[in-house]
């Protein structure tokens, strides 16, 4: 087989499309000879790494659909992250990464051992500092009012954290020292 020529394809195929096209030849149960093949007819190559990226995507996207079809591959839906159905807001709400941030550092700083109490402790909190009823409700101004707090809060825990354990090794030491 004559191997197609490759002159300003774009980048190289990654070594993660590489590992999915060798994953999906194998739930196909290719051999390699069938394998390059069907890499000759879709691409024009004999080998993946002759490949560039978007050679490569659309080669896995056929295998794809394939070992789909085959009922051996199952594609994955990218997981959503907490507060990215609030994404499509009008320009003044909060962004789902500052209400994300602000659950990060409540969970840190809160006092609250049940998860229960700490949720009533940041919608408190919330309606202390942000001034509405539920975190969805903040909008940027207020996310940032209550993350410059909770921010202030962590830097103080952290610096209390760092007291305690000064004293607690000045204890420790002292108590070696003492006969």
């Amino acid at each position: 087989m004559a191997q197609k020529a490759h002159k300003n394809a774009g980048p190289p195929i990654s070594a993660a499309q590489v590992k999915k096209i060798h994953a999906l030849k194998n739930v196909l149960n290719l051999d390699d000879n069938n394998y390059r093949v069907a890499l000759f007819n879709a691409c024009g190559f004999e080998t993946s790494k002759a490949m560039s990226m978007k050679d490569a995507a659309d080669f896995i996207d056929d295998l794809q659909a394939k070992a789909v079809a085959a009922g051996v591959w199952e594609t994955r839906q990218p997981k959503s992250k907490k507060f990215d159905d609030l994404d499509n807001r009008r320009g003044v709400m909060a962004t789902p990464p500052q209400l994300r941030m602000i659950e990060s550092i409540w969970q840190e700083v809160s006092r609250a051992r049940e998860p229960e109490a700490r949720k009533q402790g940041l919608r408190h909190f919330i309606e202390r500092v942000g001034k509405v009823s539920d975190i969805r409700f903040l909008d940027r101004g207020g996310a940032s009012a209550v993350i410059n707090v909770l921010v202030a809060m962590q830097k103080q825990k952290t610096k209390n954290n760092a007291t305690r354990n000064v004293e607690e090794m000045a204890k420790r030491v002292e108590a070696r020292q003492s006969p």
